[in-house]
């Protein structure tokens, strides 16, 4: 009492301190732990040995009140915030206090610089949202575990796995149309791509962007069988036959089957008869149906 009447707070440490070192009881220990605590805070100004003095009470009482809520007090406070969520984490843990525990592991997240460690919070905080039934933070996590590595094929599993859930098929487009330019390999650019353009058409319902999806896939993939069958059917049935012509003539001229390349290079033809109204052109569409086949009656 002398030494806070006197305002001697470095001496008052130095005795709780003492106090410490003597004090045999875990409790009573603690209560000096959170004396000292609050004075480096107060009166010396010295917030980080306060949070420590604050996780050591934790480390022995982890659902300790009077020291979990002066941590997170702090939590606002971006010089100190990676060192109080590192203090909390446990007592988080112990306590399954879900929702906070996901607070402070995204803190480490944002504010740590351990590499090694960003994909395991990742996968922490992914799990953590489904728990609480938070699908839609749930599907951006799986989002951000999956871009870490686009390559990753169980990740982007579970990233689709996730999506239903939150009915967030816009954003599961977003997300496959963000690894597509971030990947390397160009058949793995196709493939996310079409996948997305599948999501376009079958949930998102927008047929337009499902096809321009479809040729930026044929443009990473220009080998992409299933790129192709599914635009040429897209653009059949959206009426939209000029381009359909142009697909179906670069397909017939990236197919190595003979049959096939026949087959297309039919169906140019007949569209340029029909569609075009431009003689010229359909005769030279025919004249390639000879080119691969010269006694074709369709073409004769």
């Amino acid at each position: 009492r002398l030494y806070r009447a006197d305002e001697r707070w470095s001496d008052l440490a130095d005795h709780l301190l003492w106090r410490l070192d003597a004090e045999p009881d875990a409790a009573a220990k603690r209560e000096v732990q959170l004396r000292l605590a609050a004075l480096q805070a107060a009166e010396l100004n010295s917030a980080e040995t306060a949070i420590e003095l604050y996780g050591q009470v934790l480390a022995t009482d982890p659902r300790n009140a009077a020291a979990r809520q002066a941590l997170e007090a702090r939590l606002q406070d971006k010089s100190l915030r990676l060192q109080v969520a590192t203090q909390l984490e446990p007592s988080y843990r112990e306590m399954q206090a879900w929702d906070k525990l996901v607070e402070v592991l995204e803190i480490r997240l944002d504010d740590g610089d351990d590499a090694g460690m960003r994909l395991v919070l990742l996968q922490e905080i992914a799990a953590l949202e489904e728990r609480l039934g938070h699908s839609d933070k749930a599907l951006e996590a799986r989002g951000k575990v999956w871009l870490e590595d686009v390559a990753n094929e169980g990740a982007l599993a579970s990233l689709e796995a996730a999506v239903p859930m939150s009915r967030a098929f816009g954003r599961f487009v977003e997300l496959l149309t963000e690894g597509a330019e971030s990947a390397l390999d160009p058949e793995l650019q196709g493939h996310l791509l079409g996948k997305a353009a599948m999501v376009l058409e079958t949930h998102v319902g927008d047929r337009g962007r499902a096809i321009q999806t479809w040729r930026k896939a044929l443009d990473a993939n220009p080998e992409n069988e299933a790129a192709f069958v599914t635009l040429e059917r897209l653009l059949e049935l959206e009426g939209r036959n000029s381009e359909l012509q142009e697909v179906l003539q670069k397909h017939a001229e990236a197919t190595q089957d003979t049959d096939a390349r026949l087959a297309l290079s039919k169906r140019v033809a007949r569209l340029a008869d029909t569609e075009s109204g431009d003689a010229t052109k359909a005769i030279s569409a025919w004249n390639q149906v000879l080119d691969i086949a010269e006694a074709d009656p369709d073409a004769l």
